[in-house]
């Protein structure tokens, strides 16, 4: 059931980004909702198909993307296993932990992906793909917090179990 409720918003986070925010560029960069999920996976997700969830969620970016295959979803199953290994240094509870999350999650992967494609073309901007780079994670920080909240209200969907004030002490 999780698998299926996962792949369900990996669904309605392509058809946001694509139709819904895709009309709306601010300076030709659009939100990586699919990071926010991918934050909030890292997060909150118990389970041991953590690491094939991340990969997933990439491969679905990867689905709507001109890239070469498969980018993406490695880049993804990164940032996803590096923020899964630090939640228990973080707090996570806090908004503005999960924005900065997922703004530093774009810059690593989107950057690594927008760096990797522009070297492998030979286009040697550098500055404007850094600040295309930047523009899309701080767009996608500034949106991640409605996709979070749907979420947030879909938790019990993933089987996340309910934090423990034990670990707060």
């Amino acid at each position: 059931m999780a698998q299926l409720t996962i792949a369900l918003f990996i669904f309605l986070g392509l058809l946001l980004q694509t139709s819904v925010f895709g009309f709306l560029p601010i300076l030709g960069a659009r939100p990586d909702l699919l990071m926010a999920l991918l934050v909030f996976l890292a997060l909150y997700s118990d389970d041991g198909a953590w690491p094939l969830r991340y990969w997933f969620v990439g491969l679905g970016k990867d689905i709507c993307s001109a890239g070469p295959p498969g980018l993406y979803a490695l880049t993804f199953m990164l940032v996803g296993i590096l923020i899964h290994r630090m939640r228990k240094d973080i707090y996570r509870e806090l908004w503005s932990t999960r924005i900065w999350l997922v703004f530093m999650g774009v810059v690593v992967a989107n950057g690594s992906a927008a760096l990797s494609q522009a070297l492998s073309f030979g286009n040697y901007r550098l500055l404007e793909i850094a600040a295309g780079v930047f523009l899309e994670a701080a767009y996608s920080a500034l949106a991640a917090p409605l996709f979070m909240l749907m979420l947030l209200f879909c938790r019990f969907f993933l089987r996340i179990p309910k934090r423990e004030l034990s670990r707060a002490i």
